[in-house]
């Protein structure tokens, strides 16, 4: 369990369950289908004791986003407020290896957590999905986004934690829509997006459809094993992160998917039904001893041909 600080969401697992669960209360279900659901999928009951810090994460959770949501389900509160009054998380945590100072930490965010809950939160979020998200990009197209530092997009850096000056625009790169399709009980718009080897500074004409058709596909390459493969992944996006992205649509093509497939074989999958809320195609940061291949300029790999979009579009 990665884990960076005290409060409830400093952890790995408390954060992925935490865009688990919102994602779970946008779905047009009653709450006690929501948290049976939720429950099942980690193999807990509300009746049990923890027996880890991360079952008694989930509880404290769960709880918090259902007041957050302003969601009724006392059983559930003073499941997660009984674990706090206990001491079950803090001695779960401890076993774990917390230190007592940060244990301390942990108790006091803990009885921050228990005050809140105590009054009915004063803006309730409320963002139930009626019908299935509209599908905002359609396989064959072509975007054009907005970077900072000449690759990641905007919308990665651009946070509460980032100045405006550091999130100002540098460049316009490209993407490909793969496919698109919904996930997750039919309702979430899912994108196979596929990021093109293509750049224009900031401030320059941004790419063009040609253009676009003929740059090779971005690749992922490990310096040590010395492989390179087209970079492609499942993305959510909504109009919100659209215009944050700063997206702009260059025209669309009918695509060869059958042909596509042997580059990219999650055309042919089901869309993911994990959250997708944190990951990001187009933010390219391979891990150590990995790099961002620049398609055609990577010379320290056996040369091989970099397929571009252009070759499997029918008719451009």
């Amino acid at each position: 369990m990665g884990t960076w600080g005290t409060g409830l969401y400093a952890s790995d697992h408390a954060a992925d369950l935490k865009a688990t669960v919102e994602q779970h209360l946008r779905l047009p279900l009653e709450p006690e289908a929501i948290l049976a659901m939720l429950a099942a999928a980690q193999g807990l009951a509300l009746g049990d004791e923890p027996a880890e810090a991360d079952d008694a994460a989930f509880w404290l959770v769960l709880a918090d986003q259902f007041h957050r949501h302003g969601i009724d389900h006392p059983a559930l509160m003073v499941r997660a407020g009984g674990i706090i009054e206990s001491g079950a998380d803090l001695r779960l945590n401890e076993a774990h290896g917390m230190s007592p100072a940060d244990l301390r930490r942990r108790a006091a965010a803990l009885e921050k957590l228990r005050a809140k809950w105590a009054v009915p939160a004063r803006r309730p979020v409320r963002r139930k999905l009626l019908t299935p998200e509209p599908l905002l990009m359609r396989a064959g197209e072509v975007w054009s986004y907005l970077t900072v530092e000449h690759n990641r997009p905007r919308a990665v850096l651009e946070t509460p934690a980032t100045s405006r000056a550091e999130a100002a625009p540098d460049g316009r790169r490209a993407f490909a829509v793969l496919a698109a399709g919904h996930a997750f009980h039919g309702m979430f718009a899912r994108y196979l997006l596929a990021p093109l080897e293509i750049y224009r500074p900031h401030g320059e004409p941004p790419p063009d459809l040609d253009a676009s058709l003929a740059a090779p596909f971005l690749c992922q390459a490990h310096l040590l094993q010395r492989w390179f493969r087209p970079l492609a992944g499942w993305a959510a996006r909504d109009a919100e992160a659209q215009a944050l992205l700063g997206a702009e649509r260059l025209g669309r093509v009918p695509l060869d998917t059958a042909r596509l497939a042997a580059l990219f074989p999650q055309i042919g999958e089901a869309p993911p039904e994990a959250p997708q809320f944190q990951l990001d195609p187009l933010d390219c940061n391979p891990g150590i001893g990995s790099a961002t291949a620049r398609g055609y300029v990577w010379a320290d790999v056996e040369a091989r041909h970099i397929p571009s979009l252009g070759e499997f579009a029918l008719g451009a």
